[in-house]
């Protein structure tokens, strides 16, 4: 190969790795966004007041798990990447966990409480 060849060749992997770190960086920026926005929703709750460090520590202990899950980098034509989030399909996995945590826990009336915050919720990232 000649050496424009492997100049163009060097380009282009670089401009791809600082595509892929951007993406990554932009991963850990709506990771945070959905969590506030959980956060809030759960602030909602009755009980909040008395029980507020149990649904924090319940949705840390679930929350990145199921963002991993449910955020998506792909790579896409020409070397591009795609990120997709499902917020929906996160909402649902999240809060179910949360829910089955609460029962099992016996924590029934906080279980309800996420229960009805459930329906409520957006996020929009």
């Amino acid at each position: 190969m000649c050496n424009r060849t492997l100049t163009v060749l060097a380009f282009g992997a670089a401009l791809v790795i600082t595509v892929a770190f951007f993406k990554v960086a932009q991963k850990d920026t709506h990771r945070d966004q959905v969590r506030e926005a959980v956060s809030i929703a759960i602030e909602q709750a009755p009980d909040y007041t008395a029980n507020g460090p149990w649904y924090y520590d319940t949705l840390s202990a679930f929350h990145d798990k199921c963002f991993d899950r449910h955020f998506i980098l792909e790579k896409g034509r020409c070397g591009r990447v795609i990120t997709l989030f499902d917020a929906q399909a996160y909402l649902e996995d999240n809060y179910e966990i949360m829910i089955r945590t609460a029962r099992n826990q016996g924590r029934v009336q906080q279980a309800e409480h996420l229960a009805k915050i459930r329906p409520s919720v957006r996020i929009s990232i």
